[in-house]
């Protein structure tokens, strides 16, 4: 836990970065988050027990040619009933858009946890996106056998008339893990000035959440 706070207190400088209005960092666009969530929710499944899990992530974006490029580090709190405190992720990858509707994604991620059970994992994945419908497969680089993919949509509600529905996204989505295990969950957020406020409710695991991003 205190080394998941140092990690989180390290993302303000950051945020300093974030505030300002082209939000640049060394010529790149920066976002930082910071959220809570009544668990941590991956790919369907509890990660923190069924307890509150605080988490945040600093992300750096710019585009090269007609890529879009980006690269970040993003931290939870974990449990798995054993000395596993919190995971943090480094990522990078970039996306292709074919047009404002249709796009591709490809991306590294490391997944690294404290303590002494868990190994960390590399995997790389890929997304295809066409109007809100994606498809998406994820494959461990260490061991091939351990993939992933989830199929889903989502829709952008934006009903100006009432206040409630603006700025919202609805969600529906299916994943199977290469161990059998499966979920399908409905997803919703939405904005509310800097802060996103979301629920998933799946059948696996349900959470609600609230991030602010500077």
């Amino acid at each position: 836990m205190k080394k998941l706070i140092t990690l989180l207190v390290c993302l303000l400088p950051f945020s300093a970065f974030a505030e300002e209005e082209k939000k640049s960092f060394f010529g790149a666009d920066l976002d930082v988050s910071i959220g809570v969530s009544s668990d941590y929710i991956f790919r369907g499944y509890n990660q923190n027990g069924g307890h509150l899990a605080v988490s945040g992530g600093a992300e750096a974006s710019g585009r090269v040619g007609v890529v879009e490029v980006f690269g970040g580090v993003w931290a939870s709190q974990v449990d798995y009933d054993d000395d596993t405190t919190y995971e943090y992720d480094l990522y990078g990858g970039g996306s292709i858009a074919i047009t404002d509707n249709i796009y591709i994604e490809g991306i590294f991620t490391r997944y690294a946890y404290d303590g002494t059970v868990l190994s960390d994992v590399d995997e790389v994945e890929g997304t295809l996106s066409v109007y809100g419908l994606y498809g998406n497969y994820a494959v461990n680089i260490n061991n091939t056998d351990e993939d992933f993919y989830k199929f889903g949509y989502k829709l952008d509600i934006d009903l100006g008339a009432i206040d409630l529905l603006k700025d919202v996204t609805l969600g529906i989505e299916y994943g199977k893990s290469w161990n059998a295990e499966e979920y399908q969950a409905v997803t919703l957020e939405k904005q509310v000035g800097n802060f996103i406020v979301g629920g998933n409710i799946g059948t696996k695991a349900q959470a609600i959440n609230i991030t602010y991003e500077f």
